[in-house]
C-alpha cells in the first residue's frame, strides 16, 4: 500500500519563497478550483493559476520527470529564478519516505524513516525510488495520474503496450535481473576467453616443450649413432692404413725417385743431342736453297729485259682497264640502290593492298548491318527495334572506311607510277652495263698481282740480292756442307745411345710398379696416428642431453592448465545462460507463469468496467500481451476507430483495471489525480458515473475540471488562487 500524505512546493512555477504544502492523506475527494486575481475577481478567470502544478510537482518529486515542452529549468519561479524546491511524504506499508528534488542548485535526496539513503547520482536514486514504488513512471501515468496530454496505454504500439504490461507485471524486473546476468555472462566468458587462451597458450607451450624433448631425443640418438658410423669408419681407414708396409714403400719410392731422375737427365741429354742434329739438316737445306736461288738470280739478270718488257705491256693494258670499269663500278652500284628502293617500294604497296583488302571486308559487315537496322532488326538476334542513333554511328563508320580505303587507293596508285618510274631508270642503266662485277673485280686482281710482279724485274733488286747470298759463302759451300753433315752424323750417334739408356732405365722403373711418394708415406704416419688420436677421443653427449630431456620433462609436468576450474566455469556460464533463457524467453515457465496468473484478471476487470461504463466493447490481451478490441462480441477494430467518448471510457476502464491489479500486487495508492480529463467527450451522465467510478478507487481524489457538476459531489475545494504572480492553495469545505 502506498499512503501518499503531503507534497510541499517551493519556488515551483508560479508557487513562490514561501513553501505551500498540500495534504493528500484527508480521505476526501477535493474539486481543483482556479481564481486568477491578477485579471478580474473571484470567478472571473480560472485559467493561468497553476492548478496543474500541484500534479507536475507529485510527478517531478516521485520521477524527476517533466512535460516535454518543457526542461527542468523551466519549472524554477520566474521571478526567484533558484531555491526550487519540491518534497513528497508518503509510507509504504511501515515504512515513512520523504523525497526532496530541487533545481538551482540541482538535488535528489530520498529519507528512509530518517534516515538519508539517497543513492550516489540522481539517476540511481530514481531507480531507487522506482523500486520502492514497485512502479515506473509509466504505470504511475495509467494507474494514479490521468492526464488527456499522456498517450493512454490503448494508443500505444503493440510493442509498447507489451513493455507497459511487462512493467505492471515486473516482468521488466526479470528482464533487469536478465540484463544483470547477461553482464555476468559477458564478464564470464571474458574470464572463459582468457582462460582459453591460456589453455591455448599452455598446450602451445606444452607442444613447443615436447617438441623439444623429441628433437633432443632425436639429436641424442642422432648423435650416439653418428659416433658409432664414424668410430666404424676411423677403424677401417686405421686398419688400412696398417696394411700398407710404409718402410718398404719409402724404400721403393726412394730408388724409383732415383731412377726417375737419372732418366729426366738422359732425356734432357737426348732432347739437346735431338735439338742439335736437327740444326745440323736445317743449316745444310739452308746451304742448299741458297745455292738453288743464287743460281736462279744469275739466270734472271741474265734473260730480265725481254721479260720485264712484257710484263710491262701487260700491266699497262690492265690499268687502262681497270680505269675504264670505274664507270661500270658505279654503275652497278647505282643500280643495287635502284633495287633495294623498288623491293621496299614493292613490299610497300602490298601492305597497302592487303589493308584495302580488309577495310572492304569490313565495310561490307557494316552495310549489312546498317540494312538490318534501316530494316529494325537486330543483326544478332533479328528482333524488331528501331536505333536511330546506332543507325548514325554505323553511318558514320561506312564512311570512315570509304574514306579510308579511297585515300589508300590514292596512295598505293601514287606508288605504283613512282615504282613504275624508277624501274624504268634502273633498266636503262641495266643496258649500259657491258661486265658483270666479279669480271671487274678479277681485272683489278690480276692487274695488282703483275704490278707486284714487276717490281720484283728492278735490276738493283736482283744484284742486291746476289750480293747479299755471295757475302754468305766465305767458303766453299761443299765444305760448309761437310762440316755439317759430319756433325749430323755424330749427334744421331748420340741419339742413339741416349735413346737405349733411356729405355733401360724406363724398364728398371716400370719393374718397381706404382709406389707411394716419400711424402704420401710421411702423410700415411701422420694420418695413423690422427686417426688413433681421433678414435680414442671419440666421446658423446648422452649425459649433457639427458640432462637436457629431464629439465624439459620436469619444465612439462610442471605446466599445466587448471581444466577443473575452467569446467566449473564454463559450467556456471551455461547455467547463467539457461538463467537467461527462462527470465526472456515468453515461453519459459517463470514469464509463463506470471502471464497466467494475472492476465486473465485484467481482461476480467477491463471488460467487467467497460461494461460498468456503458461501452459495447470487448478487450482481450493474449498470452503474447497482444491487445485486441472487439465489437459486440463479433468483429475487431481499431483503437483509432472508436468515437472520442468511446476511447475515454474504454482509457478509464483500462487504467482502473490496471489500478486494481496494482492493489493486488500490493502497489494500491491512496490517492487519485484527474487533470481536466473528463471535461470532453462525455454528457453530463457520462461524466457523473465516471466520476462515481473513480471514486470508488481510492480513498482521496482530487480532480481538476471545469465541470460545475462536480461541485455538488465532492466533500471539499481546493482553490488555486493566483495574486500578484504568485500561486496559493486555500481549502474550503
Amino acid at each position: 500500500m502506498i499512503t501518499f500524505n503531503n507534497v510541499t512546493l517551493k519556488n515551483f512555477w508560479s508557487v513562490g519563497n514561501s513553501e505551500k504544502t498540500i495534504p493528500l492523506n484527508n480521505n476526501q475527494s477535493y474539486l481543483i478550483i482556479g481564481d486568477n486575481y491578477d485579471v478580474g475577481e473571484r470567478g472571473y478567470s480560472r485559467n493561468g493559476v497553476g492548478k496543474s502544478a500541484l500534479f507536475l510537482a507529485i510527478q517531478y518529486a516521485l520521477f524527476g520527470d517533466t512535460i516535454e515542452s518543457i526542461r527542468a529549468d523551466g519549472y524554477v519561479n520566474l521571478k526567484n529564478r533558484k531555491n526550487m524546491k519540491v518534497s513528497i511524504d508518503f509510507n509504504v506499508g511501515k515504512d515513512h519516505y520523504q523525497i526532496v528534488r530541487g533545481r538551482k542548485p540541482t538535488y535528489a535526496k530520498v529519507f528512509k524513516n530518517g534516515e538519508d539513503v539517497s543513492r550516489d547520482t540522481i539517476e540511481n536514486t530514481t531507480k531507487y525510488i522506482e523500486s520502492v514504488l514497485g512502479m515506473t513512471l509509466d504505470v504511475f501515468k495509467n494507474t494514479v495520474l490521468f492526464d488527456p496530454n499522456i498517450n493512454p496505454f490503448m494508443s500505444l504500439k503493440p510493442a509498447q503496450q507489451k513493455e507497459f504490461i511487462e512493467k505492471l507485471l515486473s516482468l521488466d524486473v526479470l528482464t533487469e535481473r536478465a540484463n544483470t546476468l547477461k553482464e555476468m555472462r559477458k564478464s564470464l566468458k571474458n574470464e572463459i576467453h582468457i582462460l582459453e587462451k591460456e589453455r591455448e597458450m599452455v598446450n602451445t607451450q606444452r607442444e613447443k616443450i615436447q617438441s623439444r624433448i623429441n628433437s633432443l631425443t632425436e639429436e641424442r640418438d642422432a648423435q650416439a649413432a653418428s659416433i658409432k658410423e664414424k668410430q666404424k669408419s676411423l677403424e677401417k681407414e686405421l686398419k688400412d692404413l696398417n696394411q700398407i708396409d710404409i718402410e718398404e714403400e719409402k724404400k721403393r719410392s726412394k730408388q724409383k725417385e732415383e731412377l726417375e731422375k737419372e732418366l729426366s737427365d738422359i732425356n734432357t741429354s737426348l732432347n739437346e743431342a735431338k735439338r742439335k742434329h736437327s740444326d745440323a739438316l736445317r743449316e745444310i737445306s739452308d746451304i742448299d736453297e741458297s745455292l738453288e736461288e743464287l743460281n736462279n738470280l744469275y739466270e734472271r739478270r741474265q734473260t730480265s729485259a725481254e721479260q720485264k718488257k712484257e710484263l710491262e705491256d701487260d700491266v699497262q693494258d690492265l690499268k687502262q682497264q681497270v680505269e675504264n670499269n670505274k664507270e661500270q663500278k658505279k654503275l652497278i652500284h647505282e643500280i643495287d640502290g635502284f633495287q633495294s628502293w623498288l623491293d621496299r617500294i614493292q613490299r610497300e604497296i602490298t601492305d597497302l593492298q592487303d589493308q584495302i583488302d580488309q577495310n572492304n571486308e569490313d565495310l561490307k559487315v557494316k552495310l549489312g548491318e546498317l540494312k538490318f537496322l534501316e530494316d529494325s532488326t537486330c543483326p544478332y538476334c533479328e528482333q524488331h527495334y528501331d536505333n536511330e542513333e546506332k543507325k548514325k554511328s554505323v553511318q558514320r563508320s561506312i564512311q570512315a572506311l570509304k574514306d579510308t580505303i579511297s585515300q589508300q587507293e590514292k596512295d598505293k596508285n601514287e606508288k605504283i607510277a613512282s615504282y613504275n618510274e624508277n624501274k624504268k631508270k634502273r633498266d636503262e642503266k641495266q643496258k649500259m652495263i657491258t661486265l658483270s662485277l666479279q669480271e671487274i673485280d678479277r681485272i683489278e686482281k690480276e692487274y695488282n698481282q703483275k704490278s707486284q710482279k714487276l717490281e720484283m724485274y728492278d735490276a738493283s733488286y736482283i744484284d742486291e740480292r746476289i750480293t747479299a747470298l755471295e757475302q754468305k759463302f766465305t767458303e766453299d759451300p761443299e765444305t760448309i756442307k761437310q762440316k755439317y753433315r759430319d756433325d749430323e752424323k755424330q749427334q744421331k750417334s748420340e741419339i742413339n745411345r741416349l735413346s737405349e739408356k733411356s729405355l733401360e732405365i724406363t724398364q728398371q722403373i716400370n719393374e718397381i710398379g706404382d709406389v707411394f711418394t716419400l711424402e704420401e708415406c710421411h702423410q700415411f704416419e701422420r694420418n695413423k696416428i690422427e686417426l688413433e688420436t681421433e678414435l680414442n677421443g671419440l666421446t658423446t653427449n648422452e649425459e649433457f642431453y639427458n640432462d637436457q630431456i629431464k629439465n624439459a620433462e620436469k619444465e612439462l609436468e610442471e605446466m599445466k592448465f587448471d581444466e577443473k576450474n575452467y569446467q566449473i566455469m564454463k559450467n556456471r556460464y551455461d547455467h547463467i545462460e539457461l538463467l537467461i533463457k527462462l527470465l526472456t524467453d515468453n515461453k519459459s515457465f517463470v514469464r509463463r507463469r506470471i502471464v497466467d496468473q494475472y492476465v486473465p484478471f485484467l481482461n476480467q476487470k477491463i471488460n467487467e468496467y467497460s461494461e460498468y461504463l456503458g461501452l459495447p466493447h470487448h478487450v482481450s490481451i493474449g498470452d503474447d500481451l497482444a491487445v485486441e478490441i472487439e465489437y459486440l462480441g463479433s468483429s475487431s477494430i481499431q483503437y483509432g476507430n472508436m468515437s472520442n467518448g468511446q476511447r475515454l471510457r474504454l482509457n478509464l476502464a483500462t487504467s482502473m483495471a490496471f489500478n486494481k491489479l496494482c492493489s493486488m500486487l500490493g502497489k494500491k495508492s491512496n490517492a487519485i489525480f484527474v487533470d481536466e480529463y473528463m471535461d470532453s467527450s462525455l454528457d453530463k451522465e457520462g461524466v457523473m458515473k465516471a466520476f462515481d467510478f473513480l471514486k470508488s478507487f481510492a480513498d482521496n481524489v482530487f480532480i481538476i475540471s471545469h465541470r460545475e457538476e462536480f461541485a455538488p459531489h465532492v466533500d471539499s475545494n481546493l482553490y488555486v488562487t493566483l495574486k500578484n504572480g504568485y500561486t496559493d492553495f486555500v481549502f474550503e469545505t
